[in-house]
C-alpha cells in the first residue's frame, strides 16, 4: 500500500485529517507484470519475428535480483 498526493493545504485545523490518495499494489505485481512481458514477447517473436538488425526492449531488471 502506498499513500501519495498529500493534500495539507485543503485542511482548516491542525487535527484535521490530511486528504490523499490511497493505492493497493498486490504483493506479486512486479512478478505478474514480467512474467505476462516475457510471455507477450514470445507470442510475437513467434507470430512475427523482427527483422534481424531490430533490437527489442525490456523491463529494466529488478534491483537486487
Amino acid at each position: 500500500m502506498t499513500w501519495h498526493d498529500f493534500r495539507i493545504r485543503q485542511r482548516d485545523d491542525l487535527d484535521a485529517p490530511v486528504a490523499c490518495t490511497l493505492s493497493v499494489h498486490h504483493p506479486y505485481s512486479r512478478t505478474v507484470i514480467h512474467r505476462i512481458h516475457d510471455s507477450l514477447r514470445q507470442h510475437c517473436a513467434r507470430q512475427c519475428p523482427p527483422p534481424s538488425d531490430s533490437t527489442l526492449l525490456g523491463f529494466p531488471e529488478p534491483e537486487g535480483g
